[in-house]
């Protein structure tokens, strides 16, 4: 594919190779039927694993949906139309779980749809389906701030009897837990900011519990997670710091 300067490289895909001025390519036009106000697929949350780049874009009978490249325009096709139609399913949060893409995405909000749930992908229309319906039915968990650590997947996820709280994957059903209902009942513990520090063993984030606060918080690293009670107490849960105490 011959190299084409920025002003004659339209909309699409595009790639660039390192070699310098003149080198920036459009690997493919995904969008080509262009509806009223609709100018681009505009390609965004590009993630690459192994020789793969997924991306999500945006084409005129299908809606935002999962793409991937191979850097051709032949390679450069849609991985499954997720939310049927010209719908949406606007997959976000991709992330790389040892060799699979993990990512949110919504098949709905209408049965049989199962609202915005935690999804993975090989790459392939077959092997991309939904991990777990987190909040059953067409209500959504909106998982979120997807964080890989050490193999396992952590995110903060909605349900009806927990509200939002921190939970981890594995990739399979079976392997996509809550870890602790740390702001009991139906309150949300809105955990975020996960960070991993020093390669482990803990991780450390921020969430809200009743007693405490916004705390900060500690989980290991990819066994349990420790957040928010003195770090000498037993079990699972382990606050750091109350940087606000009551």
């Amino acid at each position: 594919m011959a190299g084409v300067g920025p002003a004659a490289a339209g909309p699409g895909v595009h790639s660039r190779n390192p070699a310098g001025a003149g080198a920036r390519q459009r690997v493919a036009d995904v969008n080509t039927t262009l509806p009223t106000g609709v100018t681009s697929s505009t390609p965004s949350l590009i993630t690459a694993i192994g020789g793969t780049v997924y991306f999500r874009a945006t084409e005129a009978t299908m809606g935002l949906e999962l793409w991937k490249t191979d850097g051709t325009a032949g390679g450069t096709v849609m991985v499954s139309d997720i939310f049927p139609g010209t719908s949406n399913s606007s997959p976000a949060n991709l992330r790389d779980l040892g060799g699979t893409l993990v990512f949110s995405a919504s098949s709905g909000t209408v049965a049989p749809g199962t609202g915005t749930e935690l999804w993975k992908s090989d790459g392939t229309a077959g092997g991309t389906g939904l991990v777990r319906d987190v909040n059953p039915g067409a209500a959504s968990s909106s998982p979120g701030s997807l964080t890989v650590v050490k193999g396992v997947l952590y995110f903060p996820a909605l349900t009806a009897a927990n509200g939002r709280e921190l939970w981890r994957s594995d990739g399979t059903a079976a392997g996509t837990t809550m870890i602790r209902n740390l702001n009991p009942g139906a309150v949300d513990s809105l955990p975020h900011s996960f960070t991993l520090v020093g390669g482990g063993p803990f991780f450390y984030f921020s969430a809200f519990t009743a007693p405490q606060g916004a705390s900060y918080g500690r989980a290991t690293a990819p066994a349990r997670a420790r957040p928010w009670w003195p770090t000498s107490s037993p079990g699972p849960a382990a606050l750091t710091r109350n940087a606000s105490p009551r």
